[in-house]
């Protein structure tokens, strides 16, 4: 991120800084494409074609147990 910010220094934004990048990231994570084959990629194994309703399950309880975990930090 630092090596981001000095890029976006270089280029003129003299006021960047690293919550300034973190928006940058996120802005251009919000492309529907970029978020599907991001999140498919994690959560549906290469070998599986659909994902079945055990599985579905299985991902929510995954996904909830570890942002139940990350907020007990």
């Amino acid at each position: 991120m630092a090596e981001i910010a000095k890029e976006m220094r270089a280029l003129g934004d003299v006021d960047t800084n690293l919550l300034t990048v973190d928006y940058f990231i996120w802005d251009e994570l919000q492309v529907a494409e970029t978020l599907t084959a991001m999140y498919k990629s994690i959560l549906v194994p290469a070998h599986v074609d659909s994902v079945d309703a055990a599985t579905s399950v299985f991902i929510h309880n995954e996904v909830r147990d570890k942002i139940a975990h990350i907020g007990t930090w």
